[in-house]
């Protein structure tokens, strides 16, 4: 050792929700060998067999991701979720670490070599916690009585799912996969619209369980959203506290001024930055059309019921040598196609010409 620095800083991993410091633990886990399984994924989009929108940004993230993909760890050692279908033999697997709670309430380790004289399996399947099992051990797919040795000392793996690994066979699981109505009628299925940072996570293993499972692909396809954010660019997270209510915008500034705030400046998969500035600027906006509105009904509700609106002012008359109502319309149109910034340069070409002409020519 050269010297101790006392005012070193290292980083350490804490939990997102309590703070509590992370100690990793390295446990045996259960993987899918997804290189198989991504080719077929792979050559299903470039062949357009699914369709992901928007596309020149996210095609190329899905490949890059399925020409690298790694082995994909499926198991969780959480109580919640279906447990791996998975059983071990003790008989033939003695070393097997397990955990449990007794009859009398007390936590239990050990491997069940030390464990079965002084308890039953019965009270150790009911009271089963976790299980750690050797990489060498032998295994069944099913509950029957063991291969081997043809003893019934059989314990499941308490290992779970993950989440993903399920949620990836939903497009055909829930249409009753293989034989149903439903399957063969629905299957693949058109659209599916979600958001797009679990294109990894969610979409591409779909694809290939989907494929994997039934040779189709699961769905024709793919619309990625954009997700909102704070100010700052940070996903909204209650753990987090940036999370704003909806309904306390409405109620404060309105829901066109909460509607203009979500698409004003929004492109397609990109995040959508809200917050509370934001929003009041999109009230103080629609202040401005409203007034806009009551001017020109104000000077039209002042005129006679049966008097015909006469135009004299000449400037008003054409705009760059153009009529009017063919400038408006044309303006509008290219709002439109050029989205946010002609419609600014449309908004404001309203207000300086438009509106400032229309003081005479709105009267008799």
């Amino acid at each position: 050792m050269d010297h101790i620095d006392p005012n070193y800083v290292h980083t350490v991993s804490t939990c997102y929700r309590c703070s509590t410091v992370l100690e990793p633990l390295p446990l045996p886990q259960w993987y899918v060998r997804t290189k198989p399984l991504s080719k077929p994924a792979i050559e299903a989009v470039k062949k357009e067999k699914t369709k992901i929108f928007p596309l020149k940004r996210f095609e190329k993230m899905y490949f890059d991701w399925m020409n690298n993909i790694l082995d994909w760890n499926i198991s969780r050692q959480i109580v919640w979720g279906p447990r791996i279908p998975v059983w071990y033999c003790l008989d033939c697997n003695p070393t097997i670490v397990l955990s449990f709670i007794d009859t009398s309430g007390q936590k239990v380790s050990g491997t069940y070599q030390e464990l079965k004289d002084a308890h039953a399996l019965e009270e150790i399947s009911k009271g089963l916690q976790t299980m750690m099992a050797p990489l060498s051990a032998n295994y069944s797919l099913n509950d029957a009585a063991c291969e081997t040795c043809a003893g019934s000392h059989i314990l499941q793996e308490t290992d779970t799912f993950d989440t993903w690994f399920l949620s990836s066979q939903w497009p055909f699981t829930t249409l009753g996969f293989p034989d149903s109505e439903d399957f063969k009628y629905f299957y693949p299925t058109a659209v599916l619209d979600t958001l797009w940072d679990i294109l990894f996570f969610w979409v591409a293993r779909m694809m290939m369980m989907g494929l994997y499972r039934t040779g189709k692909v699961p769905f024709e396809v793919v619309h990625l959203h954009s997700r909102v954010v704070d100010a700052k660019g940070q996903k909204m997270s209650k753990s987090k506290g940036n999370v704003m209510n909806p309904i306390e915008l409405v109620d404060k500034y309105g829901a066109d001024a909460l509607r203009m705030a979500l698409i004003f400046g929004a492109a397609p998969g990109s995040d959508i930055s809200i917050s509370d500035d934001k929003v009041r600027g999109m009230r103080n906006f629609a202040n401005k059309l409203w007034n806009i509105g009551r001017f020109i009904e104000m000077n039209l509700q002042a005129q006679s019921s049966n008097a015909k609106v006469q135009i004299y002012d000449k400037q008003f008359m054409t705009l760059h040598g153009t009529p009017w109502p063919t400038y408006i319309w044309k303006k509008i149109k290219n709002a439109l196609k050029r989205e946010t910034r002609k419609r600014s340069q449309f908004f404001n070409t309203y207000l300086q010409r438009f509106s400032n002409s229309s003081t005479p020519s709105c009267r008799l």
